[in-house]
């Protein structure tokens, strides 16, 4: 869904940070941009900063929008929403089911030190505690749904 959503947008690129070799070696076999990044396994903050440091320098009125890579029922209506925030410049925008938040969120860069800044197992959320951030809603929440492990499925 992502790799149609960025066929489909002139202005929007893909990269992908994970652990594992097996997922990295077929994606940069596919031509896809991706990032081994095996500290990721210390926490979402290592994940975040290998992404960003890894697209190099990125115009401050660009956007950075991250998806992680569990949630089977997330729909590429919902990621387009969120890129037509970005268009609207929004600084900060992530999804909600009712109150239930989630991923994924899209930041501006004016927001790149503060997500570099991360530590540990923080991600993206510790930066909106500090910033105002809006919410689209979705109409289902199984988008939200994170599968980490088999016994998460329904």
């Amino acid at each position: 869904m992502l790799q149609k959503i960025v066929r489909e947008h002139d202005d929007v690129t893909l990269t992908v940070v994970t652990q594992y070799e097996q997922i990295w070696q077929p994606l940069k076999d596919a031509g896809i941009r991706a990032v081994l990044s095996e500290e990721s396994r210390e926490g979402a903050s290592y994940s975040i900063r290998a992404g960003i440091q890894s697209l190099g320098e990125v115009p401050r009125e660009d956007y950075l929008l991250f998806v992680v890579a569990d949630q089977p029922h997330l729909t590429k209506g919902t990621v387009e929403r969120l890129l037509e925030c970005a268009d609207r410049k929004m600084e900060a925008v992530s999804v909600r089911y009712r109150e239930r938040r989630g991923n994924p969120t899209l930041f501006s860069m004016k927001f790149r030190e503060e997500l570099l800044a991360l530590t540990g197992d923080q991600g993206g959320r510790a930066v909106l505690r500090r910033h105002p951030c809006r919410y689209i809603a979705v109409s289902d929440e199984r988008e939200l749904m994170d599968i980490d492990r088999r016994s998460d499925l329904p």
